[in-house]
This record gives structure tokens, C-alpha cells and sequence, in this order.
């Protein structure tokens, strides 16, 4: 038996990004196999890749913290100003 790793985007229910990579289902994912093991190193190289896609890890306004998505930053760095690298 394998386990799906997925990274969703935290700003998916905002109603102005219609390009959120969670909502079109090209978020960054990965199988782990069922061991402890290789789940853990599997979440390792996910956030790794998701790093190299351009996935940042944000905190917003409304108190959501975790990953946003390419199309995310850019709508955030946008709107707020701040660069997340």
C-alpha cells in the first residue's frame, strides 16, 4: 500500500484566484510507501520540490499558515508588498 503526499495551497478559498494550482489540480504531491521511514523522506524531498516549483510557505492575514502556490505568491507579493523567497 502507498501514501499520497500533496501540498495544497492555503489561499485556494479566495474567490479571486481562479489560477490557484490547488483548485486546477496541479499541486505538488509525491507516494510515499507505507513505512514511517519513507513517509518522512518523502515530506523531506516534497518540500524540497515544492521549493524548486516555486511554493513558498506564508502566514496570511487571516491567520492561515502553510504553502501557497506559484499563482498565490505572485497574487500575494502583489498585494502586500513583501517578497516571499
Amino acid at each position: 500500500m502507498s501514501i499520497r503526499l500533496e501540498l495544497l495551497c492555503i489561499n485556494s478559498d479566495d474567490p479571486s484566484t481562479d489560477d490557484c494550482y490547488t483548485i486546477n489540480e496541479k499541486g505538488a504531491g509525491m507516494t510515499a510507501d507505507d513505512s514511517q521511514a519513507d513517509v518522512a523522506r518523502q515530506y523531506k524531498l516534497l518540500h524540497e520540490l515544492a521549493h524548486k516549483l516555486g511554493w513558498r510557505r506564508a502566514k496570511l492575514a487571516q491567520g492561515s499558515k502553510g504553502w501557497l502556490c506559484p499563482c498565490c505568491v505572485k497574487l500575494y507579493e502583489a498585494q502586500t508588498g513583501h517578497s516571499l523567497n
